[in-house]
């Protein structure tokens, strides 16, 4: 099979994590046998207007170009807004199956102008395409729902799984004094990163004898506010703050927490693959009940869920993971582990190989 990659989001190892879910489909789909004869792709983010319009016209370009070259079996294009404005001027000319793979953001958008450009050239996109595939069921019945998109031709993909190789158990359990809560993601309010430091202050407050600690891993705009927070409140004690990292360096951040907490108000969290990662290093999750979290956090199993931005509830969450007996954590943190197996990155990609081998049969 020889795919012709289409995505405006492509990691380097300038930018590992500039869209990081399409560098491991790719390298997912490499090993399973899958060939890229052709790639179309935008690479490391710039602030600059003007050279950002340059990337987008030589990403189009190269679109075009692909699309002629015929030297591929199946166009497979992610971000689907983006990409599906480069194939609407050329679709009189494709007589090869589209694949449209939605993340979350490149769907869900409130602006006017997103509505207008989804309304004339990304909606007849989706609908000349074989498939369009999306990270998780809460996204399935989005796009069925608010796009239009007939459910026969919506199949699940979750952000080309968890890299179970990599992110696994260190061998024994954690040995911690203190239970000890982590976050990694973005410093920006819709990640949560605020409701989380909101719901440690709430539980040095009201139970100030339990004892826990936290770390916090990411960068952002809002990582003034975040330090302000922090010291206003002296919280200094519990937490520990630590930049981005890339994919090989968050096992040890995981290493260093007993519980992942994952605090996000997006309703475009199409999937999470983040709080996925946790559990496969047997981190059991309190998660936010949005998007696609609902679709693998199971209430008291593998974790816990919380209304997104109560952190009052949060709070009560984080108290019983901290007072909860070692019989207990231990059904947790396997539960968290099964949980992950159902999502590896080999087990998901072979599902969706298949479907698209199907298509060429």
């Amino acid at each position: 099979m020889r795919i012709f990659l289409i995505s405006n989001m492509y990691p380097t190892e300038e930018a590992p994590i500039y869209g990081v879910f399409v560098g491991n489909f790719v390298k997912a789909f490499e090993k399973l046998g899958v060939r890229f004869s052709r790639m179309a792709v935008i690479t490391n983010p710039t602030a600059s207007l003007l050279k950002k319009v340059g990337k987008y016209i030589r990403f189009y370009l190269s679109i075009c170009k692909g699309v002629f070259a015929r030297d591929y079996d199946i166009i497979y294009a992610h971000f689907i807004f983006h990409s599906a404005i480069g194939l609407y001027f050329l679709l009189p000319f494709i007589n090869k199956p589209i694949i449209m793979n939605a993340h979350g953001s490149d769907v869900l958008n409130d602006s006017k102008i997103y509505k207008v450009l989804l309304k004339w050239f990304v909606k007849p996109v989706l609908r000349k395409a074989k498939y369009v595939v999306v990270p998780s069921t809460y996204f399935r019945e989005l796009m069925v729902d608010e796009i239009g998109i007939e459910e026969s031709k919506v199949v699940i993909y979750p952000s080309g799984g968890v890299n179970t190789e990599m992110f696994k158990p260190e061998g024994h359990a954690p040995i911690h004094e203190q239970t000890i809560f982590g976050y990694i993601s973005r410093i920006t309010s819709g990640k949560g990163y605020n409701i989380f430091l909101k719901a440690i202050n709430y539980l040095k407050n009201e139970y100030p004898n339990l004892r826990f600690n936290a770390v916090i891993v990411g960068s952002g705009t809002e990582e003034p506010e975040m330090k302000k927070y922090i010291s206003l409140n002296k919280l200094e004690s519990i937490v520990k703050i630590f930049p981005s990292a890339n994919q090989e360096k968050l096992l040890g951040y995981f290493y260093m927490m007993d519980c992942f907490v994952f605090p996000t108000i997006r309703k475009q969290e199409s999937l999470g693959l983040i709080g996925l990662e946790a559990m496969a290093c047997g981190r059991p999750v309190i998660g936010s009940d949005i998007g696609g979290l609902k679709d693998y956090i199971k209430d008291e199993i593998n974790g816990y869920k919380f209304e997104p931005g109560n952190y009052k509830e949060l709070g009560e969450r984080m108290k019983c993971f901290i007072v909860m007996n070692n019989d207990k954590r231990a059904e947790l943190v396997q539960n968290a582990l099964d949980t992950a197996k159902e999502f590896d990155k080999e087990i998901v990609s072979m599902k969706l190989i298949n479907i698209l081998s199907d298509i060429l049969k």
